[in-house]
């Protein structure tokens, strides 16, 4: 990875969902409910793609290397700990 390539990323949380933008595309966590749900669209539901999965599929490892590469390492924790908490 080059090394600005946190700094060409915005992540914002609101509640139990974390977006991040990064040029057209925007990535996505929703962890509110049952089930987690992660996506990333480039400004379309046409663009549109994403996976769901329990809280427990998530804690034992779906789609981390997802959302690590798609929010970076910190938002990865920030989310584990927040669904363990």
């Amino acid at each position: 990875m080059p090394d600005d390539f946190e700094a060409n990323r915005t992540t914002t949380r609101r509640g139990w969902s974390w977006e991040t933008v990064e040029g057209s595309r925007t990535s996505y966590v929703e962890a509110q409910g049952p089930n987690i749900l992660v996506g990333a669209h480039s400004g379309s539901g046409h663009t549109d793609s994403a996976g769901t999965c329990s809280r427990e599929e998530f804690l034992n490892g779906r789609f981390h290397s997802t959302v690590r590469s798609d929010h970076g390492e910190a938002v990865l924790q920030e989310i584990i700990t927040a669904l363990k908490g």
